[in-house]
């Protein structure tokens, strides 16, 4: 599980809150589905993880259901084998209970989303929810229109964090790029900047960015996949039922 682990380390103009708050309300629809595919790059010194690149594609509500799957990439090429992770996050990023499929023993074990950080600093890349620190700057009034960009070939607008105390001296920053006609992301750049001058940077490129009706065939695609033949952690056979995990538990006995 070291991916789930390495990813949770880790001035505007006149129209400056419209673009803002659009790019917040695209991401805030309650009956939508949210599918993303993209790629997230790990720049960091070796001490902290080093360099990683991993291909990615979630569904998440803001309800807090979330299904997410990972390939690590080699030469450019994703591979075959992937790690699956589903689950419903509490409200308010309070923890909660998830399954994980682990494709080098062949089984699913529980697992489960940590708590949210208390306030300051610039929000991490959140692996679960991609866009979770730009609905978070938003609200808090910590996030600027700084102008146009572009990324992934299309025109968008670029929204900045102002430098943050990250603690024990360290920098934090949040850069998003938000498409000028749907104002979902395009990318997202969180980075961290260590008293010595040492920088890690999580950098993620979407893709897709789609905002999808919620409905029986979406909801399905938060379900943890099926996995045949997987074997199941006994634990993993004790979570909760549907009404916490949020889809049909398939090692429950």
């Amino acid at each position: 599980m070291a991916v789930f682990v390495a990813l949770n380390l880790f001035g505007g103009s006149a129209s400056t809150p419209n673009i803002v708050a659009r790019a917040s309300a695209a991401l805030a629809s309650e009956d939508a589905v949210y599918h993303v595919v993209g790629d997230v790059r790990f720049t960091a010194p070796e001490s902290i993880g080093g360099n990683a690149r991993l291909r990615f594609e979630s569904w998440n509500t803001i309800g807090g259901r979330v299904h997410r799957k990972y390939w690590r990439v080699r030469n450019g090429q994703r591979s075959r084998r992937y790690e699956d992770f589903a689950g419903r996050r509490r409200p308010g990023r309070r923890g909660g209970p998830a399954l994980a499929y682990n494709p080098l023993t062949n089984q699913i074990l529980p697992s489960g989303f940590g708590r949210a950080a208390g306030p300051g600093g610039a929000p991490a890349a959140d692996p679960f929810d991609p866009s979770g620190g730009l609905r978070e700057l938003e609200a808090q009034g910590r996030l600027k229109h700084t102008g146009s960009a572009r990324a992934e070939g299309r025109r968008g607008y670029r929204l900045v964090s102002a430098p943050e105390s990250g603690g024990n001296g360290a920098v934090e920053r949040s850069v998003f790029v938000v498409d000028s006609e749907t104002y979902l992301p395009l990318s997202a750049r969180y980075s961290r900047r260590e008293r010595d001058g040492s920088t890690a940077i999580v950098y993620e490129r979407f893709l897709t960015y789609e905002r999808l009706p919620l409905n029986d065939r979406t909801e399905e695609d938060l379900d943890l996949d099926p996995h045949p033949g997987a074997k199941c952690d006994r634990f993993a056979a004790e979570m909760p039922a549907k009404r916490d995990l949020g889809f049909p538990n398939p090692c429950k006995r």
